[in-house]
């Protein structure tokens, strides 16, 4: 026996799912019809924690994403990070960065931050290279920076305090304590 299928009705279904599999792709991948301006941030050092792909904030809402990390060809110690943000960002000439830690997760973001509403806005032209955005030194860098002297006093108070409590010192504050409880000095 013989079905009647309905040969294009089945064709019809199937050009409609390639489609609607095709937009979800589209959907999946991010494609949108946002622009967005591009800028290069200037790190003076290690910029821990920062990968491609991080957070970009400004004034803590997220706006865009770090596209590519490398090193200044002219000075190698400068980290130059490039990011992508959202074009309506107010990135005004006297903005800055900070690189900003992400929870307990040793992860970083960039956090973009201005300082004045008046100044004029930071123009990302499409076929130039993007202007910089110059980051600012974080308490957490100056903490990461000065545990290396506080470890090195630790240590050299420990190397004190370690002779200070040798057996023959120990043994002679012994004595000497039990010198002073046989003999009283006069009252």
């Amino acid at each position: 026996m013989e079905t009647k299928a309905h040969h294009a009705l089945v064709g019809l279904f199937a050009v409609i799912l390639v489609a609607a599999g095709g937009f979800f792709a589209l959907w999946l991948s991010g494609v949108s019809d946002r622009e967005y301006a591009q800028y290069d941030v200037i790190f003076d050092g290690p910029v821990r924690g920062l990968r491609e792909s991080s957070e970009v904030r400004f004034n803590g809402i997220q706006v865009g994403e770090v596209t590519a990390i490398g090193l200044d060809p002219d000075i190698p110690s400068r980290v130059i990070a490039r990011i992508r943000v959202v074009a309506e960002t107010p990135v005004r000439v006297d903005s800055f960065a900070q690189l900003e830690p992400q929870g307990l997760t040793g992860l970083s973001y960039v956090q973009i931050s201005g300082e004045s509403a008046d100044a004029p806005l930071l123009y990302s032209p499409p076929s130039q290279p993007p202007p910089r955005i110059f980051a600012r030194r974080t308490q957490i860098d100056d903490l990461f920076e000065g545990t290396e002297g506080v470890l090195d006093s630790a240590q050299i108070a420990l190397v004190r305090l370690s002779s200070l409590l040798s057996e023959s010192n120990v043994d002679e504050i012994s004595a000497t304590l039990a010198n002073l409880r046989s003999n009283p000095a006069p009252v």
